[in-house]
């Protein structure tokens, strides 16, 4: 800060951020007395990790953000949070500390909006969430398939009955968005098969089986 005076009024002026002492003094010609305090101009917090769209297929019920690394505030002060959704008939929204928690309404896409403040001044990242709905996958049951562990970090095991021994099957991961995000093709011979699908982001999946008989197609999720 810089600083003049008008008669009795001390004019204070911003250059900048942190903490100045100003120090004023009085004097009758003869001899003088100053008083000395701090003056404080308060950062306020920014953004410096923007959270990015997401994208979810229906029936996630609930995901977890980490808002952890997304503000920061150049006094070390502490910043409180809080966070709500442009359209709660798709999301709504809470906080545990900087976890924040989505929970599935509906299909659509809303914007979330997460504020941090430091007791003095805010700032406000905004992402959008959408749920798309789901209207191109059915599930048949002609063999028995299930997936462990699921939820997994990568590592999924596959087991099926004997329907499938001998034969050669095709193995699809379909992201959420409808892509196709792995494909391969195995000769069946025992009733499990080990995928490593550890390079695939984290996110809802569609894994789709099949044989020149039938299809068979199980949600898993990566976290």
């Amino acid at each position: 800060v810089t600083v003049s005076l008008s008669g009795t009024v001390l004019h204070v002026y911003e250059s900048g951020t942190g903490t100045a002492t100003i120090s004023v003094t009085a004097d009758d010609g003869m001899l003088d007395v100053t008083d000395s305090f701090s003056f404080t101009v308060n950062a306020a917090p920014v953004v410096v990790n923007p959270l990015e769209d997401i994208t979810v297929a229906e029936g996630f019920e609930s995901y977890e953000v980490d808002i952890s690394g997304v503000f920061a505030d150049e006094d070390g002060d502490e910043l409180s949070y809080w966070a709500e959704s442009s359209d709660e008939d798709v999301v709504t929204v809470s906080l545990s500390g900087t976890v924040l928690h989505v929970y599935e309404s509906g299909t659509g896409t809303a914007t979330i909006s997460v504020t941090a403040d430091d007791g003095m001044l805010d700032v406000t990242d905004s992402f959008t969430f959408t749920v798309s709905e789901i209207t191109y996958i059915e599930e048949m049951t002609l063999f028995d398939v299930k997936l462990y562990p699921n939820p997994t970090k990568g590592n999924l095991t596959v087991t099926f009955g004997n329907r499938l021994n001998g034969d050669d099957i095709i193995i699809e991961v379909i992201s959420s968005q409808g892509l196709k995000v792995y494909s391969d093709i195995f000769s069946v011979t025992t009733s499990e098969l080990e995928l490593n699908l550890s390079k695939l982001n984290i996110g809802l999946y569609f894994l789709k089986i099949s044989n020149e008989k039938t299809t068979v197609i199980k949600q898993f999720i990566i976290f």
